[in-house]
């Protein structure tokens, strides 16, 4: 289909100017002018106990201290802009919800909206097998006192102490929140992916003004409960729309296996080398390199694995070649296979493809950074590269690197390697042994 999606970010009173910078110095990262729609998200009053008496700011107390309300907002935020009527009048079907630490969610976009097709869902779940008391919210059918059926997120500091007043309600045992026969928990762990039906969405947000319930979370400091360790404040989730849909609307969930669609970056490097999987900056680098070899895996492409540990920082990262697909390239695994065929890379190789580039005979023993840019076309046949290739450097936590490279606990050092450019107008057939194009 040929049509342009609008995308929405929601900021903050933190991210909102950096925001803008980001992409004025990047011109939109090549989307059409009003494209890009920016929606910031105000903070609201911090609670300092039980009673929710306000907390006034330490640097002044003639103000408030202020905490963000949740990525729930997002919803307000949509209908105070009156975007789903503008999307729906000019015939958009579709609303995908997406989290900014997380690239690979792209991959599931395309055949979760089939299911939700297929299935009639006017909202579905974008979900990974859970490990048992995971911090990660669980899809789960609830029954409320009234009688109402309903499929929700329930947040993993609830679920488990739901699962046990349950079972101690029915006199059984209070197992909580255990792994089944599979392994995993029979709760879906819920990545905050999310697509909804407009048809669905837009009159929900109508009748409630784009309000999703709101709930307050304290950390207390003492048994008794009565004295919180820092202030808190309301806040609501975004996945909570599921509340404010009509009882006849179905609500589901498609499970991905995590390699496909989910490897956030969210957890500092101190903290990272304690948690499996550990989420941080470098383990989500590699796992999209992960993802590229394993679809091209499955299109029938040899990739050499290496056979030892990689190790950054104390991060474990997948062990496979650096290799990026472009989506110019390919988007679908079926798009991939009919752009791909007779590939083959080492372990220490370094794979970038972008554009118009058909694939019948490649192999990569080092660097290739092959680019069609657009109104250009590539065709390789039994081509060969081989040269020093590039290399991730490690870095010691404390070198004087920026906090990009710092995070990631290695840097690119670009030995040799062959990049090829071809634009507009340009047909190239690539044949034969290639070493050392340029740097």
């Amino acid at each position: 289909y040929q049509t342009q999606s609008t995308w929405v970010i929601m900021t903050s009173d933190d991210t909102h100017s950096k925001t803008e910078e980001l992409l004025a110095e990047n011109d939109n990262f090549g989307m059409m002018p009003g494209q890009i729609c920016i929606l910031k998200q105000e903070k609201v009053p911090s609670l300092q106990d039980n009673s929710a008496r306000f907390t006034f700011d330490k640097k002044n107390v003639y103000l408030l201290e202020t905490k963000p309300h949740g990525h729930g907002d997002v919803h307000s935020l949509l209908h105070a802009a009156g975007l789903p009527k503008v999307w729906a009048d000019a015939g958009k079907k579709w609303v995908l919800f997406l989290q900014d630490t997380n690239v690979l969610q792209f991959r599931a976009f395309p055949a979760t909206i089939g299911v939700s097709v297929a299935k009639g869902f006017a909202m579905n779940s974008v979900c990974v097998a859970r490990n048992a008391k995971e911090a990660v919210g669980g899809i789960a059918r609830l029954t409320s006192p009234e009688g109402r059926v309903f499929t929700a997120n329930v947040e993993y500091n609830q679920l488990d102490p739901l699962l046990r007043s349950m079972a101690r309600a029915k006199g059984e045992e209070e197992t909580g929140d255990v792994a089944d026969a599979s392994g995993f928990s029979p709760f879906p762990g819920n990545i905050n992916i999310l697509v909804l039906s407009l048809e669905a969405y837009r009159p929900a947000l109508e009748r409630s003004g784009g309000l999703v319930p709101e709930f307050v979370n304290p950390k207390y400091a003492n048994s008794e409960r009565t004295v919180f360790k820092s202030a808190t404040r309301l806040e609501c989730l975004m996945q909570d729309v599921a509340l404010l849909l009509n009882p006849s609307d179905r609500v589901g969930f498609t499970l991905w296996d995590r390699w496909v669609c989910y490897s956030p970056v969210k957890n500092a490097v101190q903290d990272a080398v304690k948690m499996t999987p550990p989420c941080a900056a470098a383990s989500g680098e590699h796992d999209v390199y992960m993802n590229h070899c394993r679809y091209l895996e499955h299109c029938g492409a040899v990739i050499e694995r290496c056979s030892f540990p990689v190790v950054f920082n104390g991060i474990g990262c997948e062990p496979y070649p650096r290799v990026t697909v472009m989506p110019n390239v390919a988007v679908t695994r079926a798009e991939l296979a009919a752009r791909v065929r007779n590939l083959k890379i080492s372990s220490r190789s370094f794979v970038v493809l972008s554009g118009d580039i058909d694939i019948d005979g490649l192999e990569v023993d080092g660097t290739l950074v092959l680019t069609a840019e657009s109104g250009a076309r590539v065709r390789v046949r039994n081509m060969r590269v081989v040269n020093k290739g590039w290399t991730f450097a490690p870095l010691a936590p404390d070198s004087e690197e920026p906090p990009y490279l710092l995070i990631r606990g290695y840097r690119l050092e670009r030995t040799e390697g062959c990049c090829l450019t071809y634009r507009q107008g340009q047909v190239a057939e690539l044949t034969g042994e290639y070493g050392v194009d340029k740097l």
